[in-house]
């Protein structure tokens, strides 16, 4: 009989294989891929298995660096915690508890059996019981021997439940190595002298991925502190650093961009006798933020920052970066404000695109010659990396050529605007090509229509002695091809046109044509041509002439 329930990674161990195990019901065993229910009887082992997805495009972990290792403040005592879980989570009428444990980086098996009445049964290790054995390595690891790998721990009724562990090699239950776990242990719990069975099989993981790409995701938030005790006090269930290491993280921590700041400071949550000396204030390398309390309480009480983000830090060789994108740093600000990233910088990244394209569009240069959305081959980009900092560079039989990189848009748009000036002769607009809203070099003044009401726009010549015609006042510089209808000006029925009038070009100039489109029940259909001036002016300055 299975006592307990499935969790995440529960496998059973039947004809020689493991099979992730569904629901244990009527005697019988629901398996993943297994049609039929499995009997009780033909199950081997019942083990729960767990860890995280690669992460590829790591470099190799470093050795645990000099000095003796720091000595945290609110650091839990998970051991009197796994013995205190296990008889309290344990089956009812259990007699004999017995845990084993094996784990590596972030990948753990636990295999726990239960004796009763009636015999001994396999048991499905609660995830609090998995979750306190990995927050016990962490707690325990030294840099002069790692985070234990394997443990056991065994309560028997009348008796003081007993933990052991050991740093013994890892035999997996498929009998296989793991070498994405062996790497992992040596990122998050890094020896000054790791044995040769995990440096092996860490190096087979490294050779394999070490081009691998990993994708950029957005911004994360540092948590100062993992949670609180019964009585509120704050819990950190992390890693020692080593002296020289500590010395490294603070100085990452003190860097960075500032997000926010304030003139205040807060009270030391750990030990509220001191002067209140907490700093208010967020900082971020792009990646990640966090409050510069994590410097405060590292400095202070030996508080390291989470796992993941001292991974980060040691990946960057504890060397903040110089500049931050900032798409990144209002993705920072944005966290701590509760507020859309998008929101904060969305209108600057706006204005830099208009700008690069109001620019280009004077050179005379096609759209099918530059993009703001995705590579193009043949022309230029200009494009915001995952990472926040913007990517201007051109596409050519699909590799990337002359790129380059800038932490905000205008910056990359100027560069965008020079090199397309450099490169502009043969990438020039066709005469046969319409405009979009942003090429036309004129647009509808005073009380018209603006351009967005109008297709198949062309800068084009009105000749000497050409006539064109206009409803309304002559503050405007829309005119139309003489004797086009009301409905194909799309001019709203109930609304008066205004006063008519005719008019003959002198001199001819440069004018943007378009098609006005159907609107106000209206056919549309009607050219119009928009001016240089108003009409008014026009008229005045002698190049247009009323009939």
């Amino acid at each position: 009989m299975i006592l307990g329930t499935p969790i995440a990674g529960t496998c059973v161990r039947t004809g020689g294989r493991l099979v992730p195990l569904l629901e244990s019901r009527d005697g019988s065993a629901v398996l993943d891929g297994v049609e039929a229910p499995v009997p009780h009887e033909r199950i081997d082992a019942v083990l729960v298995r767990q860890g995280e997805p690669p992460e590829p495009g790591r470099p190799f972990p470093s050795s645990a660096s000099h000095g003796a290792p720091t000595k945290p403040a609110a650091r839990p005592d998970t051991r009197a915690e796994v013995r205190g879980l296990v008889p309290r989570l344990g089956p009812p009428g259990w007699r004999e508890v017995h845990v084993e444990c094996a784990a590596l980086g972030t990948r753990i098996e636990v295999v726990a059996t239960v004796v009763t009445d009636d015999g001994r049964h396999p048991w499905i290790s609660p995830q609090e019981l998995v979750d306190a054995l990995q927050r016990s390595r962490a707690v325990e690891y030294r840099p002069e021997q790692g985070a234990w790998t394997t443990a056991r721990c065994t309560a028997v009724v009348g008796a003081e439940p007993e933990f052991e562990t050991a740093h013994a090699e890892v035999r997996w239950a498929d009998g296989e190595d793991d070498p994405q776990a062996a790497f992992d242990e040596l990122r998050y719990f890094p020896r000054v002298q790791a044995p040769e069975w995990l440096l092996v099989q860490a190096w087979r993981h490294f050779a394999n991925h070490r081009d691998a790409a990993g994708a950029r995701g957005p911004v994360r938030m540092a948590q100062v502190f993992d949670g609180t005790d019964g009585d509120g006090r704050p819990l950190a269930h992390r890693p020692v650093l080593p002296w020289l290491e500590k010395q490294l993280v603070l100085d990452y921590l003190l860097g960075g961009e500032v997000v926010l700041s304030a003139r205040s400071t807060s009270e030391d949550e750990i030990d509220p006798r001191r002067p209140p000396a907490v700093p208010k204030q967020f900082h971020t390398d792009g990646t990640w933020a966090w409050p510069l309390a994590t410097a405060y309480y590292l400095d202070a009480h030996d508080i390291t920052p989470p796992r993941d983000f001292l991974d980060h830090i040691r990946r960057n060789g504890h060397r903040c970066p110089e500049r931050v994108a900032d798409h990144a740093t209002e993705q920072a600000k944005a966290l701590v404000l509760g507020a859309d990233p998008d929101a904060l910088d969305g209108e600057r990244a706006a204005d830099a695109i208009d700008v690069a394209r109001r620019f280009i569009a004077r050179f005379g240069v096609s759209r099918r010659f530059y993009s703001f959305t995705e590579p193009l081959e043949g022309g230029w980009s200009m494009l915001r990396e995952p990472d926040g900092w913007w990517s201007v560079f051109c596409l050519d039989e699909g590799e990337v050529r002359n790129e380059s990189r800038f932490a905000e848009a205008h910056g990359a748009a100027a560069h965008l605007i020079g090199a397309v000036a450099l490169t502009r002769t043969s990438m020039l607009r066709e005469l046969d090509e319409p405009l979009a809203d942003y090429e036309c070099p004129i647009e509808p003044l005073g009380p018209d229509l603006p351009l967005s009401h109008y297709d198949d726009r062309f800068v084009v010549v009105l000749p000497d002695g050409a006539e064109v015609d206009r409803f309304g006042t002559s503050d405007g510089n829309t005119v139309f091809v003489p004797g086009t209808g009301l409905p194909h000006r799309s001019m709203p029925p109930e609304r008066a046109p205004g006063e008519y009038r005719r008019y003959r070009v002198l001199g001819g100039y440069e004018v943007v044509t378009g098609v006005i489109r159907p609107d106000h029940g209206q056919v549309g259909g009607g050219q119009a041509y928009f001016l240089p001036q108003a009409v008014g002016e026009l008229v005045a300055g002698g190049w247009l002439a009323e009939l």
